[in-house]
């Protein structure tokens, strides 16, 4: 998974609405739509990525490689 991806698939078990979730980020829904458009080569930049993530409650970390992902975690590829 990217992450524009993991954003999406948290957002939705998380029951996130779009508008709801641009408002806790401060930006407009058709910032965040365009920044989760799956059509783009380019995926999210690890800072925004980070501050997404940290307004789902979700951090990122960096582990040895061959760590196994836990429970209700993602890894990106």
């Amino acid at each position: 998974m990217n992450g524009k991806e993991i954003v999406k698939e948290i957002m939705n078990k998380k029951n996130e609405q779009n508008k709801t979730f641009a408002a806790k980020l401060k930006i407009s829904p058709s910032a965040l739509c365009d920044r989760l458009k799956t059509d783009s080569a380019k995926d999210l930049s690890i800072t925004t990525l980070k501050d997404m993530l940290l307004m789902l409650d979700y951090e990122i970390q960096v582990v040895p490689l061959g760590t196994k992902v836990p429970e209700g975690g993602y890894k990106i590829k």
